[in-house]
């Protein structure tokens, strides 16, 4: 997988998780067939003029569940609200995942549409078909992929096809750094690079129709993002800024961005990503259908779905274009209209060669393609056994509420979760006590060592980001902001019995006794904090009131003095807030006083006391324990849904995805273990490589 982080600020999302992306809000709560972070998209997409929408049908309620491209996204979202106008009792979700991701949804029955900006591959057909799934293929629009500069870029405003390749293939990364490099003539300028990640259609189509291979494409991208307002920002950001994304939101971000016309291989023409060109026909390799991909036996269960998917067909030729993109000729809708009302499943897409023109691509319509046979579907078997989680009492909460909605499902097999600390945790996972291990820190090479010796190895999955958040009594009105030079005054060695009053902290504070509360040594927060603040782990005054991996014992007890100061991660900042008051850390780099929250996270503005949390899966077990797997996988399926109701920010989308595939491939190690505490969380997630 390509880098899907980098120091442009306002990371994530994240997924982006929020923010951005399409993140990732609870959805699962209250509608289980909405995909997960389906209720909060992409707060920056291409709005569109509202049209006269139809009388509405009192009679239609229930939820229709979207995932998928970035690119289709806009579209989506504007039919969306269009059809909720008239259907007020029907709730459409649409999610912005990645064209995978909403593939991996729909087969999975989590979704009823699918938002893909490429063709669907006949394995994820077979995938569906596995799930009695079958898939009604209907395209919406055309897109000119567009390549993006910098607007004070004025030499790169034409560039081949072959050029293209030289910038974005494999072999260029840590090579072709500098535009100088790209053609003799440009300038001595270094060169950053944005674009979509690897569940992107848009990533797909790219690396066929650029490099002539799926999936070839360097892989130390500044950042690589599901989150396309996220590539124009850093595009915008510095001038040798180059990216790539759809025509939509070229048109919504022209003022950060300029278009990168591409020389016509058949013409030796400079083609710029327009409307217009498209409908030429001249803007090539790079002009493509998109396409939405709707449950076919939802349908008939659903009437809101076949009511939306007909609303879908009957407005394209209207919102479609008011989006940003180019309509199809009304009888593409027609043909599609056909197939959804015949019921007709199966892709005459799936083998169009990136680059075909789009006369051709039409040409497709007019030839209808066999229905898929899914398989008989294999037997269910009941799971049953135990699955031991130990470690972080800052991962514990995220843990307990995945046993706690596996078991549901999962009646046959118990969870048991225990938070004894990091340290503990890893001890116990090394010794053969625990399947699974919960750590606010990412593992020590030690740890690694300890395991090995035992015939042990570790996945590492990175399940969320927190904010290690220093609290203090709510009547405490003086430090409601500190430095990391005060935290360390605090909480430093030399201020054992020695900085025990608030006016030894800074001059202005007042004449009331200080009382300390905080991890134990064995915690991954203490490890964290001491790191980060004091540059040093272990790096702490001994003579604190009281160190626990109890965190309500902690909360507690900063209420219950009124110089009370201590920390704990995020989750028990929310549960505790009538206890405890949020401290702001001055942000080192901005001088920004910040406080703990989700959105100061997700913004990358609360540094140092940003991080990731893990879970650790023993691999030797999964092959053993078919309970242990399952449970992993939903883990990681819930993740977007249940990180962010238990108070923490989930990752991208494509971060779950990632650790998904070092499951099933049984990766063990560590890429996070040299990771220093106050690393930005984009490059923390440009690990996931």
């Amino acid at each position: 997988m390509k880098s899907i982080g980098s120091k442009v600020p306002g990371i994530l999302m994240v997924a982006s998780l929020a923010l951005i992306l399409v993140l990732l809000a609870a959805c699962g709560g209250d509608d289980p067939t909405a995909p997960a972070g389906s209720s909060t998209a992409p707060t920056s997409a291409p709005r569109v003029e509202a049209t006269t929408p139809p009388e509405p049908d009192a009679e239609l309620s229930g939820t229709v569940a979207i995932a998928g491209s970035s690119t289709v996204f806009p579209i989506s979202e504007a039919i969306a609200e269009e059809f909720s106008k008239a259907n007020s009792g029907v709730r459409v979700n649409v999610a912005s995942t990645g064209t995978g991701a909403g593939f991996r949804a729909i087969c999975a029955g989590e979704t009823q549409v699918s938002n893909a900006s490429r063709p669907v591959k006949q394995s994820e057909i077979d995938t569906c078909a596995e799930n009695d799934i079958e898939l009604i293929e209907i395209p919406v629009a055309f897109d000119a992929l567009s390549v993006v500069i910098n607007p004070e870029n004025d030499w790169a405003r034409c560039l081949t096809v072959e050029e293209l390749e030289t910038i974005f293939e494999p072999e260029a990364a840590g090579v072709i750094d500098n535009w100088s490099k790209v053609r003799s003539e440009f300038p001595d300028v270094r060169m950053r690079l944005y674009g979509p990640s690897t569940a992107s259609g848009t990533f797909d189509y790219f690396t066929e129709a650029i490099m002539g291979e799926g999936g070839r494409h360097r892989g130390d991208m500044d950042l690589a993002t599901e989150d396309d307002p996220l590539i124009a920002q850093g595009v915008n950001g510095t001038q040798g800024g180059i990216g790539y994304f759809g025509l939509a939101y070229l048109a919504q971000y022209s003022d950060l961005v300029s278009a990168v016309a591409v020389e016509n291989p058949a013409t030796g023409e400079c083609v710029a990503p327009s409307s217009g060109s498209v409908e030429a026909g001249s803007y090539q390799p790079l002009a493509r259908p998109i396409f939405i991909y709707v449950n076919s036996g939802q349908l008939d269960e659903r009437p809101e779905l076949e009511a939306f998917v007909r609303f879908y067909l009957d407005e394209a030729t209207t919102l479609v274009p008011e989006v940003g993109y180019v309509a199809l000729p009304q009888d593409a809708y027609d043909w599609s209209q056909g197939r959804v009302d015949d019921r007709t499943a199966g892709s005459v897409f799936k083998d169009v060669a990136p680059g075909t023109p789009l006369s051709d691509v039409l040409g497709r319509l007019r030839t209808a393609a066999a229905p898929t046979e899914a398989p008989t579907e294999a037997p269910a078997v009941e799971l049953s056994g135990n699955v031991a989680i130990a470690g972080s009492s800052t991962v514990f909460p995220i843990s307990e509420a995945m046993a706690e909605e596996f078991s549901k499902a999962n009646s046959g097999v118990r969870v048991n979760v225990a938070s004894t600390g990091t340290g503990a945790g890893f001890r116990a996972i090394c010794a053969g006590e625990t399947q699974v291990s919960n750590a606010s820190r990412p593992v020590k090479q030690s740890e690694i060592d300890t395991c090995a010796e035992n015939g042990i190895e570790l996945i590492e999955i990175p399940v969320a980001f927190d904010a290690l958040s220093v609290v203090v009594n709510p009547d405490n009105n003086w430090a409601r902001c500190l430095t990391v030079g005060d935290l360390e005054t605090i909480f430093g060695p030399e201020a054992d019995g020695v900085i025990n009053n608030w006016s030894q902290v800074k001059a202005g504070f007042p004449d009331v006794r200080m009382r300390l509360y905080g991890p134990s040594t064995a915690s991954g927060t203490f490890d964290y904090f001491t790191e980060a603040i004091m540059d040093e782990g272990g790096a702490h005054r001994g003579d604190m009131d009281l160190a626990t991996e109890d965190d309500p014992l902690i909360a507690q007890g900063v209420n219950g003095t009124q110089g009370g100061i201590g920390y704990f991660g995020l989750a028990y900042l929310a549960q505790y807030s009538d206890l405890v008051s949020a401290v702001a850390v001055e942000n080192p780099a901005t001088g920004e006083c910040v406080a703990p929250s989700t959105e100061s996270v997700e913004a990358g503005s609360y540094q140092p006391l940003a991080r990731p949390i893990f879970i650790y899966v023993n691999s030797g077990q999964l092959d053993e324990r078919p309970e242990l797997e399952a449970f992993v996988g939903f883990y990681l399926e819930e993740a977007t849904t249940l990180v962010p109701e238990v108070g923490y920010v989930a990752l991208p989308q494509e971060a779950y995805a990632w650790s998904q595939g070092r499951v099933d491939s049984r990766a063990t190690g560590s890429v996070f273990k040299d990771v220093a505490p106050g690393t930005p969380l984009g490059d923390v997630l440009g690990r996931l490589q």
